[in-house]
């Protein structure tokens, strides 16, 4: 398919964390500065899916996610799914950015790359019947 998926997806968005997950920055065990903490900027994006649209969400959030890992500052980024009741989805996607900086530069990629695509994201989160919430953290010590 010709678009990308939705910028939620930014989403991810979403599919397989990368195969380093961190350990370049992180060894088991190793403990973070306050600093490494305070700067991540964490965007997570929630999804209600009805199941006939499950197929196209899950190939357009794959595809977002196979962009956004190519972002400079993205660090990792997860999908998670909980079938709800017998006709419905939910999806949670959560993209990890390295700071604010990186976070910002990342939105206008995405805005970029789908506006060069032709890609409306609330027109397709509309057509397909998808519900969805945006929150983004800054991630702290604890």
């Amino acid at each position: 398919m010709k678009k990308l998926v939705l910028l939620s997806v930014f989403v991810i968005l979403l599919a397989l964390s990368s195969t380093t997950r961190g350990n370049d920055r992180m060894k088991k065990g190793a403990i973070r500065t306050q600093k490494e903490y305070t700067m991540e900027m964490v965007l997570i994006d929630t999804f209600i899916v009805p199941e006939e649209s499950k197929a196209d969400f899950l190939e357009r959030t794959q595809k977002a996610q196979s962009f956004i890992r190519t972002l400079p500052g993205f660090v990792e980024g997860f999908l998670y799914e909980k079938k709800e009741g017998e006709s419905k989805f939910n999806f949670m996607t959560i993209a990890v950015w390295k700071n604010e900086d990186a976070f910002e530069n990342a939105k206008k990629a995405v805005a970029t790359e789908f506006q060069k695509k032709g890609f409306d994201p609330q027109e397709t989160r509309k057509r397909l019947r998808i519900e969805s919430e945006r929150a983004v953290y800054q991630r702290c010590p604890y």
